[in-house]
């Protein structure tokens, strides 16, 4: 990063993505760190990252990024299984176990990264231990949600995106995912969440 106070600014009166317009009548900043946009449903929280992510010159929205080569990284965990790249249904359970045999471990997913040191350290510092073995269907959501977290970190994007991501979560991960999210700006990924 460079020695400028901000991520983002957003200078445009107005800001959009797809047919979503967001009415930005104060000037508003993304810090460096981790910070959190609060509001209702349907208030546009998911456009806003849309739009740091992918409508930075879209639409008439402008924007001013501490970095021109920034990367930023939007998850959103609306369908959370999209990691796997397979339909998860629900099944009678006399059917699951046959059904069981096409869900791919976690390790079976990844591939090589399963042995690679950096995606290791990132697993631990998530506290994801003894997962690779797991069948993705039988992923808690916190596991799943912190897996798709340090997939998307692998890009070593600048600033990660995340769109709502305790919900559905009890607790215990959602202390856990918060540590993990508390530690990345130290590696230079600064947070946005959406709640």
């Amino acid at each position: 990063m460079n020695n400028a106070d901000f991520l983002i600014r957003f200078s445009s009166p107005r800001l959009g993505y797809g047919s979503v317009v967001l009415d930005n009548s104060e000037l508003l900043e993304i810090p460096q760190g981790v910070s959190v946009v609060l509001g209702p449903n349907g208030a546009g929280k998911s456009t806003l990252g849309l739009v740091m992510e992918k409508g930075r010159y879209a639409y008439g929205n402008r924007l001013e990024f501490a970095r021109l080569d920034m990367k930023v990284r939007m998850l959103t965990f609306t369908d959370i299984h999209s990691f796997t790249g397979i339909d998860v249904v629900s099944h009678e359970q006399r059917l699951e176990s046959t059904v069981n045999d096409f869900v791919p471990t976690v390790a079976e997913l990844v591939g090589q990264l399963a042995s690679d040191g950096e995606w290791l350290r990132l697993c631990e510092s998530f506290a994801l231990r003894d997962v690779m073995d797991k069948r993705i269907n039988y992923l808690s959501s916190g596991e799943l949600r912190k897996l798709l977290v340090v997939n998307a970190l692998r890009s070593r994007p600048d600033l990660l995106v995340l769109d709502n991501p305790y919900i559905g979560l009890d607790s215990a991960s959602r202390l856990e995912l918060d540590a993990a999210l508390r530690s990345l700006p130290a590696r230079g990924t600064s947070v946005v969440m959406l709640l």
